[in-house]
């Protein structure tokens, strides 16, 4: 498992077709979606948590339909979502992520792989920089660095 950061590239507050009023919910944009890390959650997603990664005094849990970056009407990430109120520029952080999200990747109307940054803390890299060098050990190593 792991953990995905998402840029908001938009939000749409939606409005009634009748009246024009701006109702709760809102449909929000990130610049990761179903082509992208949500491409192999063939389960409910039920076991992500989200969250803005910047707390802010916007509290209030907004009914949000989130959708990827690709216009396509299949690129919806999470129909009905309870998040707190977010802005466009913000970032969305996603938790528990499961194994089969990366390597589905596609490149989809021309959107590049996202961007993956390994972290660990000292002790771990220690723990590993003390570790015997041996060729696949060390190609691993070349391709991380490369990232």
């Amino acid at each position: 498992a792991f953990n995905l950061y998402s840029k908001v590239i938009l939000v749409k507050n939606q409005q009634s077709l009748e009246t024009g009023n701006v109702l709760s919910g809102s449909n929000t944009y990130i610049t990761d979606g179903k082509y992208g890390s949500f491409g192999g959650n063939f389960y409910p997603l039920q076991d992500i948590q989200v969250f803005p990664l910047v707390k802010s005094h916007r509290t209030k849990l907004k009914l949000t339909k989130l959708w990827g970056p690709t216009c396509d009407s299949e690129d919806i990430i999470f129909d009905q979502l309870h998040l707190a109120d977010v802005k466009e520029g913000e970032w969305i952080y996603f938790d528990n992520m499961g194994a089969y999200s990366i390597p589905l990747f596609t490149s989809f109307n021309g959107f590049n792989p996202p961007v993956i940054k390994y972290v660990m803390s000292s002790e771990i890299r220690h723990h590993l920089e003390q570790q015997p060098k041996n060729e696949i050990f060390m190609k691993a190593v070349k391709f991380l660095e490369m990232r």
